[in-house]
């Protein structure tokens, strides 16, 4: 049998490209995630609450008797404390990290500068009670809960740029209120008491004017956790039937969306991101919460990734980043313990990077050579879910593509 002679180069080309479609297909056909254990100061566990842009993480880390505060740097590298008996809630694009501070009698809202440097106390409403800081956005206003200014009640907050001032967002009718997220226009979400006594999702107007009633699904009750730049509010609801699912609204908070579950009875959404992706945890039928990624309008089942969910474990997420990065805790079944995850996807590959790759091939192949080698790119399948570069021989690739290529011989 006789084949046509191609010229290597040719041959490698072809063989790069049709490697680069078998890589866009695995990719697009399966999810790929980098899953990383933050670690811990010290080893009674740990829990990561949040995740900026640049991939920094803070959370909480416990001791025999005590909680501290940590932050990463980028991509959660390292862990920093930032004090005993300090809780980190939320750190914005400079690295601004807030969360309250426990002291004998109350605790207290805190701001940090840039990279968690320092701990700027807020104070409170009424100037001496319990205040507690738990979102900023990338201006550096921060949202949260105190007491109020006549002492008695809990009410929603929202300050003024790198944490000035303490402004009261009111209720809905109630005596009670709660801020959980904001967004870089300054809108803030969260839940309020109603003068009827049920507890309602509510988002405000820019810098937390006009406190706006976002309803239910057929319940009773709603809450809001998220809030991204489009104005798309996440959180949880009760249904007409009394369960609670998870929700999603449109831009400004526009209509709510039943996120629904696994096929069990309740879920909720934690938070979304500015390309409206959503992480949260949803019930299967046997009742166990699995954490799921809702993206381009539909659920995806993230406790199925064997590396993230070990036997006897379960994960939930807590926020995501703009990078799709997420953050949240697994807990031991069995003993409560905890560790603090980052869970980081891995990018489809650029089509011109793969391009790249062709042509290095081509440039540093010798022309004299036995076994001329090309690279064969895998997408292995094993718990880690490493990409990983194997060799192949030019006499494999001849075979597989149908062409003859010469060895011991001077390649035209």
């Amino acid at each position: 049998m006789s084949f046509k002679r191609w010229p290597f180069k040719n041959v490698v080309i072809f063989y790069a490209c049709i490697s680069i479609a078998s890589i866009s297909t695995l990719a697009n056909a399966n999810n790929y995630w980098v899953v990383t254990d933050l670690g811990s100061l010290d080893k009674f566990g740990a829990t990561a609450n949040s995740i900026n842009d640049g991939g920094q993480v803070v959370g909480v880390y416990y001791t025999s008797t005590s909680f501290h505060a940590f932050l990463t740097a980028p991509n959660g590298i390292g862990l920093t404390d930032l004090g005993e008996n300090v809780n980190a809630y939320n750190i914005n694009v400079n690295g601004q990290v807030v969360g309250d501070t426990l002291t004998t009698n109350h605790s207290h809202a805190f701001i940090t500068g840039y990279n968690g440097s320092g701990i700027n106390d807020l104070g409170a409403l009424d100037g001496i009670g319990s205040s507690r800081a738990i979102g900023i956005n990338n201006l550096g206003q921060v949202v949260g809960v105190s007491v109020t200014s006549t002492g008695y009640g809990l009410h929603a907050f929202i300050t003024g740029f790198n944490g000035t001032g303490m402004l009261d967002l009111g209720t809905l009718g109630g005596f009670e209120s709660y801020a959980y997220g904001i967004n870089d226009l300054g809108m803030t979400v969260g839940m309020s008491s109603t003068a009827i006594g049920h507890r309602h999702a509510f988002i405000t107007d820019a810098n937390g004017f006009n406190m706006t009633d976002l309803g239910t699904l057929g319940g009773y009750d709603s809450i809001a956790f998220g809030i991204n730049n489009l104005g798309q509010v996440v959180g949880n609801s009760q249904t007409i039937n009394g369960n609670d699912h998870a929700f999603v609204t449109g831009v400004n908070g526009v209509g709510m969306i039943d996120l629904g579950t696994f096929g069990g009875l309740n879920s909720t959404a934690n938070s979304i991101n500015n390309l409206g992706e959503v992480v949260g945890s949803a019930q299967i039928a046997n009742g166990d919460y699995h954490a799921y990624l809702f993206s381009n309008g539909a659920m995806t089942d993230l406790s199925l990734i064997p590396s993230l969910i070990p036997t006897g474990w379960g994960f939930v997420p807590l926020d995501i980043n703009n990078s799709g990065q997420i953050v949240g805790y697994r807990m031991n079944e069995l003993d409560g313990k905890t560790e603090a995850i980052l869970l980081s996807p891995i990018p489809e590959p650029k089509i011109h990077l793969m391009l790249l790759i062709g042509i290095a091939i081509v440039a540093f192949m010798t022309k004299y050579t036995r076994y001329l080698l090309l690279l064969k790119i895998n997408i292995k399948t094993d718990k880690h879910n490493h990409i990983s570069l194997t060799p192949m021989s030019a006499l494999e690739a001849s075979y597989l593509l149908n062409v003859d290529v010469i060895t011991n011989q001077k390649m035209n």
